[in-house]
């Protein structure tokens, strides 16, 4: 059986220059992380994000060393058909991450949707506007006589909600509600798109 041998490793200098900011990276920049984030054990750093990370915790992307979610990233920003990003979601590391929005049906990896536990299945969203109109829909399929503003309004507006700490649009949200309860007959695309009520 035969063990990885650091000095015949070809990422050893990668991985020396990275420890001592010799990669190209803003030595400055990666201490002022360092003193936020700071670990004994963080003895190197992300190229992309500048956050120090484990040796251990990187991965090795175009000569640099690069943290698992900006490794993520880089995968999800490569076009759809390019065969780097084909096999890391199907074959590779992000198998399994790429979920699609339960509202317009868009997938995105697991690491920029919201999600909501459900008995069924886990729920994934692209955009909180998009949670709340579903959770606001729910609501009103659960009992029929909740109004729907009010709901959306409980759920953006009030305090006793996580949604009244973002500014959200609460008419598109109201829109995305009545296409998920197939009360209205606008397209998902149409009411996704900035109206004057807005």
């Amino acid at each position: 059986m035969t063990g990885h041998i650091a000095i015949d490793c070809p990422l050893a200098t990668l991985k020396e220059q990275n420890r001592v900011c010799q990669c190209g990276c803003d030595p400055d920049a990666v201490e002022a992380k360092r003193l936020y984030n700071y670990s004994s054990k963080c003895t190197h750093h992300c190229c992309h994000c500048q956050k120090p990370n484990r040796p251990e915790d990187l991965r090795a992307l175009n000569n640099q060393f690069v943290c698992h979610g900006c490794y993520s990233d880089y995968h999800y920003e490569l076009p759809p058909d390019d065969p780097q990003r084909i096999y890391y979601y199907d074959q590779g590391d992000g198998r399994g991450t790429l979920v699609p929005c339960k509202i317009c049906k868009e997938t995105g990896p697991t690491s920029r949707m919201y999600s909501l536990e459900s008995l069924e299945q886990a729920l994934w969203f692209c955009d909180l506007e998009h949670l709340y109109a579903y959770k606001a829909g729910q609501d009103i399929l659960y009992n029929p006589n909740y109004n729907l503003w009010t709901r959306i309004r409980h759920y953006t507006e009030s305090n006793h909600s996580a949604g009244s700490q973002y500014e959200m649009n609460q008419t598109r949200i109201y829109r995305l509600a009545k296409i998920f309860l197939e009360e209205s007959n606008q397209y998902l695309a149409e009411a996704l798109e900035p109206q004057v009520t807005d």
